[in-house]
């Protein structure tokens, strides 16, 4: 077949025209259908499957986009009524508080999905996303901005959560026990702990009230200063079927101290964890009693403890606003972490040492204690002004 047929059958085939094939002697053949057939119409048949094809690739495409923006707009929404809740609303559901738990890494992939709105000029979707960027940082910023303040402590106070049922007592014992600090608040104290503290590795700190227990919720202060000491019910007393055993109540240590002759108060807290909604429930009954309690104080006070909440729940929002500043936050370590230590949970800041602004702090570190899920805090404070 002559080139020039060949190409005016292809061209009449691409223009959509019924043009005649070459001879049967002269043409190629190709298979089509099951069929050896002239190739022109091979061509012609080719042509019309792409068109469809296309057709159809067209129409998934704009499906998936319509799709594609509807999920961006949910996102967006649903981003940004989280962060709202979390700003103005106190943590009252088991989500609402594990959400608060994830603050320092959950809004993370907000960024990226602004700069790409930003990038498609989604504008409705970039204003969402902003709204949600600028909370997060508004949260964090304060955590990290802060600076400890020069010159040594007046004094030391330690927050340890020992862990009630430690598989390595004698290494929690010893390192208790080798903790430098003038006070030391201990939570989850054993018939076991409690026997060592009388021991000689405890006589640094002779003035010490100790209540153990062999539930979670032992507690103990121990003090190298002059202390008179007793002990609150954080309530609300536990429903039996929250646990194995009888309802009980969660005890706080309320200890007055004289602190070179300035008289100081400290609240030993240990708050049962929001696991789960019932837990949940009495976690934040308990955390607006010690809210109410700092709230009404007039003595410069410290609060510490595990707390079970991190510098972005409520609790410790309302306790600032009260006047007690976290001191991880005080010196810029506010992203720092203390639980967990022996399994795979996301990291999270539970142990604290609170101050009013009659105390400064001058450093804050963690501690590893053997056999704990927690790491021990130690805090260096000085009187403010001095």
């Amino acid at each position: 077949m002559a080139r020039g047929a060949y190409r005016g059958e292809r061209e009449g085939a691409t223009a959509g025209r019924s043009v005649p094939c070459a001879s049967v002697q002269e043409r190629p053949l190709c298979k089509s259908g099951g069929k050896e057939r002239p190739l022109c119409q091979c061509a012609r048949a080719s042509l019309v499957q792409v068109g469809a094809l296309r057709g159809e690739w067209g129409a998934r495409g704009r499906r998936l986009l319509r799709v594609t923006k509807w999920g961006l707009r949910v996102l967006v929404g649903l981003g940004v009524g989280v962060a709202l809740s979390q700003a103005l609303l106190p943590d009252r559901g088991l989500l609402q508080t594990w959400i608060a738990a994830a603050t320092p890494w959950g809004y993370l992939p907000a960024v990226p999905l602004l700069a790409w709105t930003v990038w498609r000029r989604r504008w409705p979707e970039a204003a969402g996303l902003a709204v949600v960027v600028l909370l997060w940082v508004g949260w964090l910023l304060p955590q990290v901005v802060g600076g400890a303040v020069e010159g040594p402590p007046d004094f030391r106070v330690a927050s340890i959560n020992a862990l009630a049922w430690n598989a390595r007592p004698d290494s929690m014992i010893r390192d208790v026990a080798a903790t430098e600090a003038d006070v030391l608040a201990i939570q989850e104290v054993s018939p076991e702990l409690a026997a060592a503290i009388e021991t000689e590795a405890f006589d640094r700190w002779p003035h010490r009230l100790v209540l153990p227990r062999e539930d979670a919720f032992g507690i103990a202060v121990l003090s190298r200063f002059p202390m008179r000491a007793h002990v609150e019910d954080l309530g609300p007393t536990l429903p039996p079927e929250a646990r194995e055993g009888p309802a009980v109540a969660e005890p706080y240590v309320v200890a007055d101290l004289d602190i070179g002759g300035r008289p100081l108060r400290l609240l030993a807290v240990h708050t049962l964890p929001p696991f789960g909604a019932r837990y949940a429930a009495i976690w934040r009954r308990q955390c607006a009693v010690l809210v109410e309690r700092v709230e009404g104080e007039r003595t410069p006070l410290i609060v510490a403890g595990d707390l079970n909440a991190t510098p972005f729940h409520r609790v410790l929002r309302d306790l600032d606003a009260a006047g007690l500043r976290d001191g991880h936050g005080a010196v810029g370590r506010g992203l720092t972490t203390t639980f967990p230590t022996d399994r795979w949970l996301p990291p999270m800041l539970l142990d604290h040492v609170l101050a009013s602004e009659e105390l400064a702090f001058t450093a804050v570190s963690e501690r590893t204690i053997g056999g704990s899920d927690h790491r021990a805090v130690v805090a260096g404070l000085r009187w403010a002004g001095e």
